[in-house]
């Protein structure tokens, strides 16, 4: 005890003043005695079912006192935890009340600089909830070779807070808080707990972890030398120090150190171990070296030269007790190689290499001589059949025209020689019912051997479950066969319904096999409807083992079949019971898409459509069959499509398709050439990548103005963007003739073409190979087409012509749900549906009515016309409305109403409201020319025709051509006779405002023929050949009435255009001796196609012989080339080309959707 002066005594004075005299140090003033008084727990311990919140507090709080507390019982120090804001001691600080977790007891004492420590303060809680589960700390406890990467989990439901220590101490909520992996470099003992809330703390997990380094790496490695070797130590643990002993004894820390390599100059075995501070040490590593001097060099009997015979040769050795091994192909001998036991017969060109070794010796240097043997060399094996894809199981019969030859094969993949198992000559065969690559090389005496021949064979016979193959190559296949990739992973996906491209459901995954197969069980779910797959990475064999991430493939698991002529069931589900097989390979995923190219997304895989056009994803994918086989992944050379070609003959429409087969192997011929590489950044891919470039202007495709394509990384992108950007263009409507070169230099020969197309778009042709066979269609159903028009169901309907017999035709070419036709005298003209006066059944897919013609007489009262509301004696497809007139016709009658008119022609469009446009063609009474108005019918009453001009002549209106409706209700008018186009206000009924007259536009115009509308109510319009340019060319009247003309000669290959139709992103398709597409880009008409147009097979489209479908598909009907029944015209149909737009053009316009995105 000592007296307490100056500024202690205040002090103290001053804490007795504040605690009303109950002092705190034994006595007060002057007199005062040094004592820390014990600081205060609150709440003072007990039992709880909530974690209760502790506060500490000490009466000279402010004084310099510091709290020091522990949670475990022990007393504190002061390396224990610090309460509050003290600003001296070395613990961890906590700044405030806490929360006790589990139950215990916490000891707290106060400490001054002077005072020193006071008394212990304890508090006992008792804490009634459930414990935490006890952490996972992985990996388990154990000794590794590196640093070892430690991770801890719980197991607890809830935000879980895990705490842990390194240093073998007990963990509390105050330690370390786990937040990512911890690296571990040395030794060290983790322990941790976890805590949810609802619990307590929970039980310590801990585990201990030995870091030893590396084993040591000897070299060279252990065996019998014949001279002094320098060994070397490496070991892959930085900082190691590598110990070393020599006479085979454990090396130690006294061992010596390694510092650089060691002389052995005799047989000796060294051995090593690494050494880190802090760390064990490594295992120990040893290696026993023999130095024996080399056995003598062999003598080989023959030297080595140029010989026109079969040759003998002898080898010896002198050294007592030698083997002599040898060799044929120049490799250094080994034990492994074989022994020499008698005369060596050298048959073909060869390098003998032979070395001997003996007891106590080491191998001798090796003796070697270069026969080279003047002889023939074999003919290559046969093989019959050769490799290709097969539906199912097959025989294999290997062949060599030399009598006697023997013929050895393989038939693992390894390519054969002479040493690979004998074929037996005469036999039935080798046996393949799975998918195999057989090798095979001929030998006999007096020859050298043939080269080695390899075929891959192919099955993709149907089996129990849905299996498959991925592949690579295109007949005929100049790697010998397909080539079959291992190791690829193969997803099953279905569409996607949320929006083109949208994300496709992944349903199940697996991966090829050695052979190229992949099977999936039945065991997967079903989300939605039509199914595809894909196939990514894997090795191709033929890039020398190397895993190709740049290979992604795509397939459609079925097309149309007899049983099931469209494919709209769910395809997903019924896949897991069918027998079915698939071919994914490059011709599928050309095939894939092309069909869909205007659902794919190339950034995720996704097919998927709007919720609007599921018609549309469904005909694109009934589109695919007509390209290729969808199990033998083969391209067909024609195809027969179901919907409208039926076994009975009465019904037999007689139509093929026929896909540009060749053009589809070059495209799948230059996929090939990356997949079969070694990877993305093989020349190949490299080439395949930048110069299939992607679109270069929003908008393009489906996708819309706002996605951004990446540059390709892997095959499938690169397929897409050779389908939606044809020319390869990098400027918007620049054909980039270096790329297009560039990948055409990749096709392998045999790729189809020797010749570099225009433009990398591919095409059908549909033509009739004989006449309808029933007695109602006496003509082919496809001849001289025009007047070609679309229902909201993807079907086809235009008028067929012949000298004799005309005839409105219906082909369903996705689908069999039945086909309509109808014959009459003519000749027709126009064609169109209507919309349904403003409704519609089962969304836009059923119209309203159709209109038709029936000879009932001659002279003036000529044909009647009629419409059939469905049930009808002629429905097309049960109720789906067209209109035509009969071009020759002495009066213009509708419903059975005579109306007198000189028309020889009156095309019919249809507007949106119901109402029915008609144009006469020409104006001729008793020889004197005069004009005539437009009209208008409404075709749901018995109502004449209504001039639309108030029942006036329209001054220089003549030789109408074409007639299209806006969707503002104006009607334009096409008059190539007064190089006019006509604008005319049209009012929702037959009541035609007085004096209202129409706008006429001349300006920048010839003999214009053709009129489509855009989105925007932008009239296009066709301008014959014969103007300036010559060509003919496009002209835009903008909504506004300004007249934009292409003045460009042949630009995008225009060439006598005759019809014009926009898709859904408002790009404008001309039909002319090409077909063209163009665009309006910053208000300049630019071309999308190369100066030849899209180069396919069409023969003089002719009026109104182009149109888009719900698919993007561009339908073009070739009228020319008829020259008598048996040169009946075509129609082609240019495969997702262009962006899908909504069908029938009378729907559009009744619900704003023309020329737009269904």
């Amino acid at each position: 005890m000592r007296l307490m002066f100056g500024i202690r005594s205040v002090i103290a004075a001053e804490v007795c003043a504040l605690a009303l005299g109950a002092c705190f140090l034994v006595g007060c003033g002057s007199n005062a005695i040094d004592l820390t008084p014990a600081p205060a727990i609150s709440p003072a311990g007990g039992t709880f079912t909530t974690p209760p919140t502790v506060a500490l507090s000490d009466a000279l709080e402010g004084f310099g006192v510091t709290i020091y507390f522990t949670l475990d019982g022990s007393t504190p120090t002061t390396s224990s935890l610090i309460f509050g804001g003290a600003t001296t001691g070395a613990g961890l600080r906590v700044q405030g009340p806490f929360q006790i977790l589990q139950s215990g007891t916490v000891n707290a004492i106060a400490v001054t600089a002077n005072e020193g420590a006071s008394p212990v303060t304890s508090a006992s809680y008792v804490l009634n909830l459930p414990p935490t589960p006890t952490p996972t700390i992985t990996p388990i406890a154990g000794t590794y070779v590196s640093p070892a990467t430690v991770s801890i989990a719980d197991s607890a439901t809830g935000t879980v807070s895990i705490y842990y220590t390194l240093d073998g101490s007990i963990p509390n909520q105050f330690s370390a808080k786990y937040a990512a992996p911890i690296s571990v470099s040395a030794n060290t003992t983790v322990k941790a707990i976890a805590y949810v809330s609802g619990s307590s703390l929970s039980a310590v997990a801990s585990a201990s972890y030995v870091i030893q380094p590396a084993v040591p790496v000897i070299s060279p490695a252990a065996g019998t030398y014949g001279t002094t070797q320098n060994v070397t130590i490496t070991d892959a643990t930085p900082g190691a120090a590598i110990y070393y002993t020599t006479d085979g004894s454990s090396p130690t820390l006294s061992s010596p150190v390694y510092s650089g390599p060691i002389s052995v100059a005799q047989s000796e075995t060294l051995q090593a171990i690494a050494v880190v501070p802090g760390d064990a040490n490594s295992p120990v590593a040893s290696a026993v070296y023999f130095i024996y001097p080399p056995a003598a060099t062999p003598t080989i009997s023959l030297a080595a030269g140029t010989f026109n015979s079969i040759q003998t040769v002898s080898i010896a050795d002198t050294t007592p007790g030698a083997s002599i091994y040898y060799t044929l192909d120049g490799s250094t001998p080994t034990t492994s190689s074989a022994l020499y036991t008698s005369p060596i017969s050298v048959v073909q060109t060869e390098t003998l290499a032979a070395s001997a070794i003996a007891p106590h010796f080491s191998f001798s240097p090796v003796a070697s001589a270069l026969y080279t043997l003047n002889l023939p060399v074999a003919p290559a094996v046969s093989f019959s059949p050769p490799g290709n894809i097969f539906t199912t199981a097959q025989t294999v019969v290997l062949t060599d025209s030399l009598a006697g030859s023997v013929i050895h094969y393989t038939t693992d993949g390894t390519t054969a020689t002479l040493g690979s198992p004998q074929y037996t000559a005469g036999s039935a065969g080798i046996s393949v019912s799975s998918t195999t690559k057989i090798s095979a090389v001929a030998t006999e005496l007096g020859y050298n051997a043939s080269p080695a021949v390899t075929d891959s064979y192919l099955i993709s016979a149907p089996t129990t479950g849905f299996k498959g193959t991925v592949s690579s190559g295109i007949p005929p296949f100049s790697n010998g066969g397909p080539q079959l990739i291992s190791g690829a992973t193969v997803t099953l996906w279905t569409v996607g319904a949320t929006g083109y491209g949208s994300a496709a459901q992944r349903i199940a995954s697996t991966t090829t096999d050695s052979a190229g197969n992949f099977s999936f069980p039945s065991t997967y779910t079903c989300t939605g409807t039509y199914a595809y797959l894909t196939a990514a990475g894997g090795n191709p064999g033929a890039s020398g083992g190397t895993a190709n991430s740049a290979i992604k493939l795509m397939a459609l698991i079925a097309g149309p079949t007899a049983a099931n002529p469209i494919v709209e069931n769910d395809l997903c589900a019924s896949v897991k019971t069918e027998t079915l097989s698939v071919n994914i390979n490059e011709i599928s995923s050309v095939a894939a898409i092309y069909g869909l190219a205007q659902f794919f997304n190339p950034t995720t895989e996704s097919i998927g459509s709007s919720s609007t056009n599921p018609t549309g994803l469904l005909n694109a994918f009934n589109t695919v069959a007509y390209m290729m086989n969808i199990p033998s992944g083969l391209v067909n050379a024609t195809y027969t499509p179901y919907g409208y070609n039926y076994a009975a003959a009465t019904t037999n429409y007689n139509v093929t398709a026929t896909p540009e087969q060749q053009k589809i192997y070059l495209i799948a011929g230059i996929l090939a050439s990356c997949v079969e590489s070694t990877g993305p950044k093989s020349a190949n891919c490299a080439t395949l990548f930048t110069s299939a470039a992607p679109p270069p202007t929003p908008g393009a495709t489906t996708l819309g103005s706002a996605f951004v394509y990446p540059t390709a990384t892997d095959t499938l992108q690169a397929a897409y963007y050779m389908a939606v950007n044809p020319i390869n263009a990098t400027n918007a409507g620049v054909p980039n003739t270096n790329n297009m070169a560039n990948l055409f230099g990749l096709a392998p020969a045999g790729s189809g073409t020797t010749v570099q197309p225009t433009d990398w778009t591919v095409a059908l042709t549909l033509g009739s190979t004989a006449p309808c066979n029933d007695a109602a269609c006496a003509v082919f159903a496809i001849s001289a087409p025009n007047f070609l028009t679309l229902n909201g169901e993807g079907d086809v309907y235009f008028l067929s012509n012949s000298t004799t017999t005309q005839a409105v035709t219906g082909l369903m070419p996705y689908g069999g749900e039945g086909v309509s036709r109808y014959s009459t005298i003519g000749p027709l003209a126009g064609l169109t549906f209507d919309s349904g006066n403003g409704t519609s059944q089962a969304g836009y897919s059923v119209f309203y009515k159709f209109y038709t013609g029936k000879d009932t007489g001659t002279g003036n009262k000529g044909r009647e016309n009629y419409e059939v509301n469905g049930g009808g004696t002629f429905a097309l497809g049960g109720g789906i409305g067209a209109y035509f007139v009969d071009t020759n016709a002495q009066t213009v009658p509708l419903n059975g109403t005579q109306y007198a008119a000189d028309a020889t022609s009156i095309y019919f469009p249809v507007s949106g409201n119901g109402y029915v446009y008609g144009v006469p063609n020409a104006f001729q009474t008793s020889g004197s020319a005069t004009a005539k108005s437009p009209y208008i019918a409404s075709p749901s009453a018995v109502t004449v025709l209504t001039a639309l001009n108030n029942g006036s002549a329209i001054t220089g209106f003549t030789a109408a051509t074409d007639v299209k409706v806006d969707q503002v209700s104006k009607v334009w008018v096409t008059a190539p006779g007064g190089n006019s186009v006509y604008s005319m206000p049209a009012a929702n009924s037959q009541a035609i405002t007085a004096g209202a007259t129409p706008t006429a536009y001349t300006t920048g115009l010839y003999a214009p023929t053709g009129i489509a509308i855009d989105h925007a109510n932008n009239a296009w319009v066709i301008n014959s050949a014969g103007g300036t340019p010559s060509t003919g060319y496009i002209a835009e009247i903008t909504a506004g009435g300004k007249i934009n003309a292409d003045t460009i000669a042949g630009d995008g290959g225009i060439n006598a255009p005759t019809a014009v139709a926009i898709d859904g992103a408002s790009n404008v398709w001309v039909a002319s001796q090409t077909v063209s597409e163009l665009a309006s880009i910053s208000g300049v008409i630019t071309a999308l196609s190369p100066s030849v147009g899209f180069a396919h097979s069409y023969n003089s489209p002719g009026i109104s012989s182009i149109a888009i479908d719900l698919s993007g598909n561009v339908w073009v009907a070739n009228s020319g080339g008829y020259a008598s029944a048996s040169v009946p015209g075509t129609l082609t149909v240019i495969l997702g080309a262009a962006v899908p737009t909504v069908q029938p053009l009378g729907y559009a316009i009744q619900k704003g959707t023309l020329a737009a995105l269904p």
